[in-house]
């Protein structure tokens, strides 16, 4: 693959192939692919690509920055839960055990 900016027009070229263009589709506003006579991509052209690249730059680290988040905030749950399971645990044996101590109180009471 070739890749060729002309910055004064601000346009990125990215050659797949040296195959003559048959045809070209734009895909959006600023993006046009090439395709060649069967209807294969050979190359892409970006206008305005300083600000396509920069967009789409941010928007990656954004996507990537909420997913750490969520999953930090999922591992925290998941201590959290375990923490509260540990606890709970603590207490039922907490009650168990003073229970049994009641019952041996209580039995050696009425000995």
């Amino acid at each position: 693959m070739k890749m060729a900016y002309f910055e004064e027009e601000d346009i990125l070229h990215l050659a797949i192939s040296d195959e003559p263009e048959g045809g070209s589709i734009e895909l959006s506003p600023n993006i046009t692919v090439e395709l060649n006579d069967n209807g294969e991509l050979i190359s892409i052209e970006i206008l305005n690509a300083s600000t396509f690249i920069r967009d789409s730059i941010m928007e990656s680290v954004q996507a990537k920055l909420i997913f750490i988040k969520s999953l930090q905030m999922s591992i925290n749950i998941s201590i959290l839960r375990i923490e509260f399971m540990k606890m709970h645990n603590d207490c039922k044996q907490h009650l168990s055990l003073t229970r049994h101590l009641k019952l041996n109180l209580m039995e050696g009471a009425t000995r």
